[in-house]
Parts: structure tokens; sequence; C-alpha cells
């Protein structure tokens, strides 16, 4: 107040100016006075409602989803999204905080809001590449609601047969759609080398195709071995493809024991005359093959060395150096030594005399 030297306020006051916080229209009179002299005035408080400033809508959103954010509380609104409206519309990619500053002429009041945004990853795992006869276990991962194409609500469904597979995956009202193909791969055709015989002692070479690996029965790998059996033995391939599906074949290696070839024959005559029988003196056994070494060393009557060999198939026909035939009709008769081995460890020893007609 102005205009005197003393102050007299409805409010007791007697100072010039006074401080005031009305909370509803008001109206201050002051008593202004110099000496015996005064005059009065007033004023009248007009009070402003303060806003309370409030924001509804739906704080839980999916990922993709948009909701409306409502403010209330004042005449005038301004958001951190630089809207003036009282509503805006929001499609966050993430949890998003909003503010509002509500005011109502020059009182405000400020709100805030979180909105929450829900990701559902929708995920399946498994071996999606199987072979005849066998199953796929397929996983969806990502949330807790599982819903799959085949009606199966389990996180993980199996199956054998080739085709595309989907999954909604939910996470509360929240949801995604993931798919897998499965596919069947159809099984390698194993080859392998046909049925074998052999003769005691002897190895032979095994081939199988139709894949990429192979494992045999004997624990050998490759897609050739060789084997050396004792006996009759039955090998079997397991022939892998990319996909690892496989398929088996089977060889039978037949072994001729030389337990029975019988006895080892030496002629103790022959008549190399040219007529085509017993032309030639030579070894008679069931399996050549099973003989493993010999030596053969054969004489005349006077102690000279006629003939000599270490081959199981020689066959000789009576000449030796100056040494020939008996004349036509005369008979020599030839000492013989001979040490022979068989395959599976027999000695053989044999001596005697050879005639020679």
């Amino acid at each position: 107040a102005s205009g005197g030297n003393n102050y007299s306020w409805t409010t007791g006051a007697t100072t010039s100016s006074i401080s005031v916080s009305p909370t509803s229209a008001a109206t201050y009179s002051v008593i202004v006075s110099v000496g015996s002299c005064s005059d009065t005035a007033s004023i009248t408080l007009s009070v402003s409602p303060t806003p309370t400033a409030s924001v509804s809508g739906n704080i839980t959103l999916c990922m993709g989803s948009s909701t409306t954010l409502t403010a209330s509380g004042g005449s005038n609104y301004s958001w951190t999204t630089s809207a003036t409206t009282s509503s805006i519309s929001v499609s966050p990619a993430s949890t998003t905080t909003y503010s509002v500053f509500v005011s109502n002429g020059a009182c405000s009041d400020t709100a805030v809001i979180t909105v929450s945004v829900i990701t559902v990853n929708a995920t399946v795992s498994g071996n999606t590449n199987i072979c005849p006869g066998s199953s796929a276990v397929l996983t969806a991962g990502g949330g807790s609601g599982f819903s799959w194409s085949t009606g199966e609500t389990t996180a993980s469904i199996t199956t054998s047969t080739a085709g595309t597979y989907s999954v909604i995956v939910s996470n509360g009202n929240c949801s995604n759609t993931t798919s897998a193909t499965v596919t069947v791969n159809p099984d390698p055709t194993a080859t392998v080398s046909p049925d074998i015989t052999i003769t005691q002692g002897q190895s032979t070479t095994l081939s199988a195709s139709g894949g990429t690996t192979y494992t045999w029965n004997n624990g050998d790998a490759g897609a050739g071995i060789t084997v050396s059996p004792n006996s009759t033995t039955v090998y079997c391939v397991t022939v892998y493809d990319a996909n690892n599906c496989y398929d088996t074949s089977c060889v039978t290696v037949i072994v001729e024991l030389c337990s029975t070839a019988g006895t080892l024959y030496l002629p103790n005559a022959f008549s190399p005359n040219g007529d085509g029988e017993n032309d030639s003196l030579q070894i008679y056994y069931g399996i050549p093959e099973c003989i493993k070494t010999l030596h053969l060393v054969i004489y005349n009557r006077w102690g000279e060395k006629v003939y000599e060999t270490d081959k199981p198939d020689f066959k000789w026909g009576g000449t030796y150096g100056a040494y020939s035939k008996t004349k036509k009709g005369n008979t020599e008769v030839l000492p013989y030594y001979m040490n022979a081995e068989i395959v599976d460890g027999t000695l053989i020893s044999k001596k005697g005399n050879i005639s020679l007609i």
C-alpha cells in the first residue's frame, strides 16, 4: 500500500507490504493515514485452482502394438513427444516413459507414465535333416505358451514326416510365430564286392561304394580294406552319406583250409617220351596255393645233381644240361630229396627214387 505514513490491514498487519496465500478469492483492505487524516483502499485476489495432472492408458504392450495415452487435470497439455493434445497414440519399440505438462492458466502440474513392451522372440531348434525311419525333435522357445500347426501345445514335438511345422509362441497376451522345415533324406545304397573264395593264408581286397564314409564290422574304415581271414568270414560294411543316413551290405570270404587239401604227392615215375601222358614230373596237391615253400633236388645214380627247384608249380621234362633222357626203352632211377612247408605251418619232408622211363 502507499499514500501515507501509517498502514492498517484487515489482516492486522501494519506494514506497507504484506504477504498472503489465499485458498480462494479474497478481498484485502488497508487504512492509510497521515496524522489524523486517513483513506482506505482494497484489492480482490482471484485464486485459480491448481491442476492435478494424470495420465491413463494401456501400460503393457506387445511388440508392434500401439496405445492411446490420455492426460487430464488441466486445460493445456505439453507432452515429451512435442504433442499438445490431451490424448496421444504411441507405438514404442521398447519400454518407454512419457511425461505430460498440464497447465491451467499460470498453474501447472506434471504426470508420468511408463509403457512396458513385451517382446516374444519365437525360436525353433532341432535336427531338421533326418533319415527314413528316424525322428526329428523340434523344440520351441522364447515364451511360455506354445501352439503348433499339428495341434500340439508342448514346447517340443516329435515327427518323422517331411514338411513345414509352424508354432505360435506366446508370453501372456503377446505372441510371435516361427517355423521349421523337416527334410527326410533317402538312405544311400551300399554295394560291396561279391563273395570270394581264397586259400588259407591268402589275402583279398574288399571294396564298398555308395556313400562318403565306410565302417566295417572288423573295425576297419574306408571304401577298400584288405583282409586275410583264417576261416570263412562274413564282412559287413555300413555306408554313410553326407546326411549321416546309412545302408549296410555284406560279403562272405570263403577260406579253403589247407587241412582239406589231402596229401602232397610226388610221382615215383614219369615217361618223357612225348606221347602226351606223364611227359613231365610235377607235384600234385589238392590246393596248390597252400604250399608256402618247396625245395626239391634230384640226383642221378652217380650223385650228380640233375635238377633243383623252389617252385611249387614246377614241371621237369627229364633234361638237365648235358644230361639227357635215357635211350628209348631204358629206365633211369633218380634219387630225390624234397622239403615243403604248408601255409598252416605243416612241414613235409620226403626222399626216395623216381624212375625216368
